[in-house]
């Protein structure tokens, strides 16, 4: 804190902006120096997502002692919200869905951006349609996602053997991720420099995410390129205008059963996913996000 209070002193800044309220504490010390030196000087706080909410979902699918755990941690978190909110000059939170849950309408809304590749409608995907590739991305050590990939990893071995394979692909696996690679099928990529590259030859993203809030970038990546999208309505609920575009699945008879009746032969033509590709221009493009947070 006495380093930022110097810098806060020497530079006379005339915005402050915090991301994630568990800086509660120097948040509070930035209002009281704005108070004790009366600074011309606006305070925000991005909260990028509502941790509360994201502390009561995970509640509901753990054990019984991490579920009081969790629980315990979505009360504080939301108290710490609301006092946030109505300490300083303005928030900002990446979901109308998060916005909502933490019960405040003057929230800017700054979703995520995410990139079209120009080339996307021109390449052709998997050339070997006898094998359909089934990928799930993201950072491999944040829990929501190895929790997800584990699962996903579970209900591959329920489904028809050499028919497809599953792609777990992202940064920092954790030893219970590497350790799928040993399983017939599973292929663990790790860090993949060209993303994108990869994922034109996959035929399914599947996001089996149901711990979390905020909005999922692995989700707006997968409409930017075209790959039909199975998630959980949690997933989904923070992005109402894509909803439509996605397959929603809450259990692992709902996953299996999109999964088991896709059909790689079939074209996934602009006609069905079009208007998602659409929505990301009009809605999550960062020219417009860029000029969102300029306005503010």
């Amino acid at each position: 804190w006495q380093e930022l209070r110097k810098l806060i002193i020497t530079n006379k800044y005339n915005i402050v902006i915090f991301q994630l309220v568990r800086l509660e504490y120097l948040i509070q010390k930035m209002v009281n120096l704005r108070n004790e030196l009366n600074l011309d000087i606006k305070i925000y706080c991005d909260f990028v997502d509502a941790l509360s909410l994201n502390m009561r979902n995970r509640a509901t699918t753990e054990s019984f002692f991490m579920k009081k755990l969790c629980q315990s941690e979505s009360q504080k978190l939301t108290l710490i919200e609301n006092k946030i909110y109505e300490t300083i000059d303005g928030s900002m939170i990446i979901s109308e869905r998060d916005a909502n849950y933490i019960g405040k309408d003057s929230f800017d809304i700054v979703p995520n951006g995410v990139a079209i590749p120009e080339r996307s409608a021109n390449l052709i995907r998997n050339s070997d349609k006898k094998i359909i590739n089934l990928a799930f991305w993201g950072n491999m050590s944040y829990y929501p996602n190895v929790k997800a990939a584990l699962y996903l990893a579970d209900l591959y071995s329920d489904l028809e053997k050499g028919k497809y394979k599953l792609h777990i692909i992202g940064a920092q696996p954790n030893k219970k991720i590497q350790a799928l690679n040993s399983r017939d099928g599973i292929i663990i990529h790790g860090y993949v420099e060209n993303l994108n590259s990869l994922l034109f030859n996959m035929d399914l993203a599947v996001f089996p995410i149901f711990d979390g809030s905020g909005l999922q970038n692995k989700v707006l990546e997968a409409f930017a390129l075209n790959i039909p999208v199975i998630t959980t309505n949690i997933v989904l609920d923070s992005m109402p205008r894509l909803k439509q575009y996605a397959m929603a699945a809450n259990n692992k008879e709902g996953f299996r059963y999109y999964i088991e009746s896709f059909d790689a032969c079939k074209d996934f033509t602009e006609h069905e996913n079009g208007s998602a590709v659409q929505v990301l221009r009009e809605h999550y493009n960062w020219d417009l996000i860029n000029t969102i947070i300029g306005s503010k």
